[in-house]
């Protein structure tokens, strides 16, 4: 059989079991099976495919039939312009959490304008940052990276953090971070939000994307994608709010002033994690940011 023979079967098997984009997944599997470009797919198109390649690539797409994400299949996503390692133990990046990174790196430029770009300014300002709920990493990273472009000699002012209570999710944040070659600049740590002793006692950037959907969802989750992701890191009781609500109290007394915190949330709970916040951080700045959709997805604090 040719790649063009099995990609144009593979097509509609998947658009059959109603796959929403039947064409590209066909594509990025049959890519992945052979270790290819989406170029040389349309270069080698004739090329005949030994048993093995044809059984592969069978194997991928009855695993996207049966409506495995992608990737879970292909063991990557992207997120931020970069390559990360996923796995069944840790929830796929979503794009809207791409928000979380920008204004972590918006909060990072702030803070290095304010000490100027002098290296002898620097021993007088150290700046703590904390990933709660870190999972692949993508958070933590992707904002360490950028932080390398922005201003390499001032890395050392920044000392991260990355917290999950999963070990086998802190596994694969740190084969991420060792892929981008920051695993001696993060501290990967086992907690239960910010419980861990080996914390810091003050954070000066908190960033945190924890489970927020309904629990009363997971029971017509199983013909959706969540099915497939821990659903520890996916849903929370308390319509969703509870594990945020800990983590809100855990975080009152934990914030330098200046801080931030950068939490992404479910709209349905957003004024009622908004006023809890109120609450807990009386002097702080307390706004809503909306996401692409126009959904109240973000919950700012500023201390």
């Amino acid at each position: 059989m040719s790649i063009k023979e099995i990609l144009r079967l593979s097509i509609v098997q998947l658009r059959t079991s109603n796959s929403p984009s039947p064409e590209l997944d066909a594509k990025v599997l049959i890519c992945h099976a052979l270790a290819y470009e989406i170029t040389e797919l349309y270069r080698e198109a004739e090329k005949e495919l030994s048993k093995k390649q044809v059984n592969e690539i069978e194997k991928l797409i009855r695993q996207r039939q049966n409506g495995e994400p992608i990737a879970y299949i292909t063991g990557h996503k992207e997120f931020y312009g970069l390559d990360f390692l996923v796995n069944k133990n840790v929830l796929i990046p979503r794009p809207e959490t791409e928000f979380l990174v920008e204004q972590g790196i918006k909060f990072i430029e702030s803070r290095l304008s304010s000490i100027g770009l002098d290296p002898s300014n620097y021993q007088y300002s150290k700046f703590n940052i904390l990933d709660t709920g870190t999972g692949s990493g993508c958070i933590v990273i992707s904002i360490f990276k950028s932080l390398q472009q922005i201003n390499k000699s001032a890395i050392q002012q920044f000392v991260f953090f990355a917290v999950d209570n999963s070990l086998a999710a802190l596994k694969v944040a740190k084969e991420n971070a060792k892929i981008y070659d920051v695993d001696n600049n993060i501290t990967f740590l086992e907690s239960n939000l910010l419980n861990n002793p080996q914390l810091p006692d003050k954070f000066d950037l908190i960033l945190a994307n924890l489970p927020y959907v309904p629990a009363l969802f997971q029971q017509t989750a199983s013909g959706l994608q969540l099915k497939f992701e821990p659903q520890e890191a996916i849903f929370a009781e308390d319509n969703g709010a509870e594990i945020i609500k800990e983590f809100l109290h855990q975080s009152k007394n934990r914030l330098n002033l200046g801080g931030m915190i950068i939490l992404e949330l479910d709209p349905i709970n957003a004024t009622v994690l908004k006023n809890l916040s109120i609450k807990l951080f009386p002097k702080a700045k307390i706004s809503i940011k909306k996401d692409l959709a126009q959904m109240n997805r973000y919950l700012i604090i500023e201390n």
